[in-house]
């Protein structure tokens, strides 16, 4: 175990009086002295190391107004420290924007709410309490009201516009720690209280409507996710419970801290929910089946954890008196923010451009963030450059099927085929059909492995060829493109179900049904003209961000597939640096992409660094075969998880095999089938059909994760039985024939064993005399 800086036990303890140091107002490190002297010593220490905490590749932002501009990973983030917030003259324990993040308010030891103008710092408005404000929580929507929880057990239900207080809410037992709304009814409201319950409030009526039990200690955090339908709870018993958003029914528990949940923060997508505690690390977890993804390290007791708007930032806030903000795609830390003292609050604004910070000093400081782009690395080693040898000279689109890949030119009117490891041209897969079909100015191509489609902008059409023909197929061609004012298409891709199309000329994705071919305007990318993206050529999805590369600009633009709005974090900026000043077509292979020059006839290789889950973890285990029994021409295999998972969820498993009596058994032999269990698909096993019958195999099983394939796991082997058709069925067609004669009369007098019907090992008339017993049966 890592060695502690501080003795945080001593903390822990400073934290949990807290509470009731709390209810005298105006109190500061001088009571802690005259009556905890250990813990205002403790104190004293986090404040130094407050200021001295520096990571090696992290710069901390001091406590004067300045700028620091942090370059580590993928995100580069310019933080500034815009103002900071004086009015408290206690710790600030808790902040909540408004709806429109125009309003900040805050609330601490000293009983006020301060309401904060976030563009001028100016106090618009104070709510006087009569014990400490331990919570606070905005409606999601205008004309809402304002939650506050306090240390005496009450909810107070504030108007914000005017100051009134609206009611309080009694019932809890204990002090109110945690406080928010369901983003799906509005009028839903949750408390966590030291009482250990959960309790659900009508906000409209003021009603109590539930009461969620099962915490053995007091509840400390709570979260929605964004969609309404799941309530995370932290408690001081070191559990996570994950509730149903609507019934409040029990779904899970999740273990592993070893402290108190000082605060939880579902991502904005709702795939994980991040969980900090006192035992001095951020726990980040899948929030569907609550396996553990990773954990972030702060050394001190984590107060609080917030998500950016689109999870393009993560905040937390530590005892260390540092803000930490991470970039949830890398799990690197981007800024660190210095405090004078425990940062017990992190709160972004709805824009995610600000983030504000409230600290045990009375301090609450307004941070504004800028990204200004994803600086993907260029990574020259995986370059073609093998282009302008072929005399491939007007590279437009390409796609690779991860062994070959495929350059449309434009001139050439052919698509170019190269090796995907050795980037040598490979002529043999070229696909020489265009000009005869009349696809005389290919542009984008995109295929699901069976069928090619290429973009004609001329044309205004998508051709088809069969894959394995390089053959014309004129049923899959798209030639709805014209009537839909698709009359310049360029890059085109699809996820299988729909197929989009770039239009150069109208600046924007059409899409299309892939089984009919019709415009699906509904799932059209509207936002290229307003995100400056004025010369689409080619796109690339990896089903989360789509990616569209503009030749004049040199750059690839990222949109979100979900809102398809711009996604400027995700851009990549750095082809014009890197001479790639004519991009065509890109594909990536989720590891590089490439981007097609269409002057420098090459293609350009750049490292991505996407996705949502923490990185650098070890892969999984091996999985351990637990039976495999045999059938007629297949078997089913049955297994049991690795025991280690390198702290990410599985989320699936391969298989392969081959035939025990082969003599070469090098990996490239075997048979590999991709994902034949996935995330949520029931136990875990499967059955493999289409065997050969009375022959043995051999047969391993893999766990995959998003820290990639794990090892084999010991091999298996199995011996499947032999057809279960009649012996003399020899076509299998279900009865005995003249077609089963005839291939009988074929096999007489060899040694085939299938028509060896006695058995003595030769096709003999002992074997004829049978057949002729069993012909019509």
């Amino acid at each position: 175990m890592k060695r502690r800086l501080l003795n945080w036990k001593f903390v822990v303890l400073y934290l949990t009086v807290l509470l009731v140091v709390c209810a005298i107002p105006g109190t500061g490190y001088a009571f802690f002295d005259d009556l905890f002297g250990v813990i205002g010593d403790i104190v004293e220490t986090i404040a130094t190391v407050a200021t001295t905490v520096v990571d090696v590749t992290v710069a901390v932002v001091d406590l004067a107004v300045g700028v620091v501009e942090v370059a580590v990973g993928v995100v580069d983030l310019t933080v500034r420290l815009a103002l900071t917030l004086v009015g408290h003259t206690g710790c600030v324990l808790t902040t909540a924007f408004d709806p429109y993040g125009a309003i900040l308010a805050s609330g601490g030891c000293d009983y006020d709410v301060l309401l904060w103008d976030i563009l001028t710092g100016g106090i618009t408005l104070t709510l006087r309490h009569v014990s400490a404000v331990l919570s606070l929580a905005y409606c999601a929507v205008d004309g809402c009201v304002l939650a506050s929880g306090t240390e005496d057990g009450l909810l107070h239900l504030w108007i914000p516009s005017t100051g009134e207080l609206k009611t309080s809410l009694s019932g809890h037992t204990g002090a109110v720690l945690s406080t928010v709304f369901s983003p799906l009814d509005h009028h839903l409201l949750a408390s966590g209280s030291a009482d250990g319950t959960i309790r659900l409030w009508n906000a409209e009526t003021g009603a109590h409507t539930r009461t969620l039990e099962g915490h053995t200690d007091s509840v400390s955090s709570l979260a929605f996710r964004l969609d309404g339908e799941v309530l995370a709870s932290g408690s001081a018993d070191g559990s996570i419970r994950l509730w149903d958003g609507r019934t409040g029914a029990h779904q899970r528990t999740l273990t592993g801290h070893t402290g108190t949940i000082m605060s939880l923060a579902f991502s904005f997508d709702g795939s994980v929910i991040a969980s900090g505690s006192t035992d001095g690390s951020v726990r980040v977890w899948n929030s569907e089946d609550g396996e553990l993804l990773g954990t972030l390290d702060h050394k001190s007791p984590v107060l609080s954890v917030a998500f950016a708007t689109g999870d393009s930032l993560f905040a937390s806030g530590s005892a260390d008196g540092v803000a930490r903000v991470w970039d949830p795609r890398t799990w690197k830390v981007k800024a660190m923010l210095g405090h004078e003292s425990p940062v017990h609050s992190v709160s972004f604004s709805p824009d995610g451009g600000i983030l504000v910070t409230g600290a045990e000093d009375g301090d609450v400081r307004k941070w504004e963030l800028t990204s200004v782009g994803v600086r993907f690395a260029r990574d020259p080693a995986n370059d073609f450059a093998s282009l302008r040898p072929a005399r491939n000279t007007s590279p437009a689109g390409i796609w690779s099927d991860g062994t070959t890949m495929w350059v449309a030119d434009q001139h050439d009117e052919k698509l170019y085929a190269y090796d995907m490891t050795s980037r040598a041209r490979d002529a043999s897969r070229d696909f020489d059909t265009l000009d005869p079909a009349g696809n005389d100015s290919p542009a984008g191509i995109w295929s699901d492995g069976t069928t090619m489609w290429v973009a004609d902008t001329h044309d205004r059409k998508l051709y088809a060829y069969v894959m394995a023909s390089r053959v014309r197929d004129p049923s899959r061609d798209f030639d709805t493109l014209d009537r839909a004012g698709n009359d310049d298409p360029w890059g085109i891709w699809s996820d299988g179900n729909t197929m989009w199309v770039a239009d150069n000329s109208d600046r924007k994705l059409y899409a299309y049904d892939m089984i009919t071919r019709a415009r699906d305007s509904a799932r059209e990318f509207g936002a290229l003209r307003s995100a400056g993206n004025a010369s689409p050529l080619g796109i690339w999805s990896d089903g989360t961000a789509m990616w569209v590369a503009d030749w004049f600009d040199e750059k690839i633009y990222a949109y979100d597939t979900t809102s398809k709005a711009h996604d400027p974090v995700k851009d990549f900026e750095t082809l014009g640096d890197a001479g790639n000043s004519e991009p065509r077509g890109i594909w990536s292979d989720g590891t590089t992409m490439w981007v097609a020059d269409y002057i420098d006839d090459r293609l350009y290789a750049y490292e991505m660094q996407t996705g949502g889950r923490p990185t650098g973890m070890p892969p999984p285990g091996a999985p351990d075969i637990s039976s495999v029994t045999a059938g007629s021409g297949s078997f089913t295999l049955t297994w049991m998880a690795p025991t280690s998972t390198g702290g990410s969820a599985v989320t699936a498993y391969d298989l392969r095999y081959i035939r025990s009596d082969a003599l070469d058994k090098a990996d490239a032999n075997w048979t590999v089938v991709e994902d034949i269990w996935t995330t949520g698909s029931g136990s875990l096993s499967h059955e493999l059909t289409g065997l050969t019958g009375g022959t043995r195999y051999d047969v391993q099983v893999r766990a995959v994760t998003v820290s990639g394939e794990g090892p084999w796991s010991p091999v298996d082997s199995v011996t499947t039985l032999a057809d279960a058709r009649a012996p003399t069925d020899f076509n299998g067609d279900g009865r005995t024939d003249f077609v089963d004669f005839f291939l009988f009369a074929d096999a007489y007098g060899s040694t085939n064993a299938r028509f060896d019907l006695d058995g003595n090992g030769v096709v003999d008339f002992a074997d004829f005399f049978r057949f002729v017993d069993a012909f019509g049966s």
